[in-house]
C-alpha cells in the first residue's frame, strides 16, 4: 500500500513489518486465553479461535514470502492479514448496525458478528485481490502472450491485403 515508503526507506518498511508481525503474534496468542471468557458459547469461541489461527497463518505467510523475496505474494498475504486485523472494528460496526438499524438485541447480534466480522473482511480482501493487477511475473507472461496474439492477428490482417496487391 505504501509504495513511496517501501521505495524510499526499505529498512523502515521492514522494521514496521517486524513490529506488525510481533504485534499480531502477541495479540493472537493472548486471544487464546481471552476467548474462554467470550460471550455466546461454543460457536463464538470457535469463531474467535479460528480468527486467531488464520491471523497468525496469514501474517506468517506474508513474512515467509517477504523473506523469500516473493514480494507480490507477500503483498497478497498482507492484505489478508490486514483484513483479519480489522475484524475487531468490523465486529463493532456490525453490532451497531444490527442493534440500532436491524433492532436486534445484543445477545442475538453477538451470535452473528463473531463470524461475519472476519469472514466478510476476508471475502472483501479476496474480492479486492481478484480485481487487482496480477503479480508481475504473471503480468509479463500475459503481456508476452498478448504480443504474440496481436502479432499473429496483424499478420493475418496483412495477408489478404498483400494478396490483393499482387
Amino acid at each position: 500500500f505504501f509504495t513511496q515508503l517501501r521505495r524510499r526507506a526499505p529498512g523502515l518498511h521492514r522494521m514496521i513489518g517486524y513490529v506488525y508481525v510481533l504485534s499480531v503474534a502477541a495479540s493472537a496468542i493472548a486471544s487464546f486465553g481471552i476467548v474462554r471468557t467470550s460471550f455466546g458459547g461454543v460457536s463464538n469461541t470457535a469463531a474467535f479461535i479460528l480468527l486467531a489461527m488464520l491471523w497468525i497463518f496469514t501474517t506468517g505467510m506474508a513474512l515467509l514470502r517477504a523473506r523469500q523475496g516473493r514480494f507480490a505474494e507477500h503483498q497478497v498475504w498482507m492484505i489478508r492479514s490486514y483484513a483479519l486485523t480489522f475484524a475487531a472494528l468490523t465486529l463493532r460496526a456490525q453490532l451497531g448496525l444490527l442493534i440500532f438499524v436491524a433492532d436486534l438485541e445484543l445477545p442475538q447480534a453477538y451470535l452473528i458478528v463473531p463470524w461475519t466480522s472476519w469472514v466478510l473482511n476476508l471475502v472483501a480482501a479476496d474480492w479486492f485481490l481478484a480485481g487487482a493487477r496480477p503479480p508481475r511475473a504473471h503480468t509479463a507472461m500475459s503481456n508476452a502472450s498478448r504480443s504474440k496474439s496481436s502479432s499473429a492477428a496483424a499478420e493475418a490482417d496483412d495477408a489478404p491485403a498483400s494478396e490483393g496487391r499482387a
